[in-house]
C-alpha cells in the first residue's frame, strides 16, 4: 500500500503495520487539511474545480473516517 503527500508529492511506501498506521494517520490529516481548505475558496474557485459552496460545504463537514471510495480499494 502506498499514499501520495500533496506536500512534497513524494511517495510513502508502506511496508510494516506500524509505517502503515502512521502512513494512514498522515494521510487523515492532509485529508482533513483539504476538506477545511475548501471552506476558503471562493466562489469562481468552487466553479473552476465545479463544485458550489453548498458541496464545499457538505464535504468540509464530513468526518475524518469518512475517507473517499479510492482509498478503501
Amino acid at each position: 500500500m502506498s499514499f501520495i503527500t500533496s506536500r512534497n508529492s513524494a511517495i510513502i511506501h508502506t511496508t510494516t503495520s506500524k509505517t502503515s498506521f502512521v502512513a494512514y494517520l498522515v494521510c487523515m490529516v492532509m485529508l482533513r487539511r483539504q476538506r477545511k481548505a475548501l471552506l476558503n475558496l471562493n466562489a469562481d474557485q468552487l466553479d473552476d474545480i465545479g463544485i458550489s459552496a453548498q458541496d464545499a460545504a457538505a464535504e468540509a463537514a464530513q468526518p475524518i473516517w469518512n475517507v473517499p471510495a479510492h482509498w478503501k480499494n
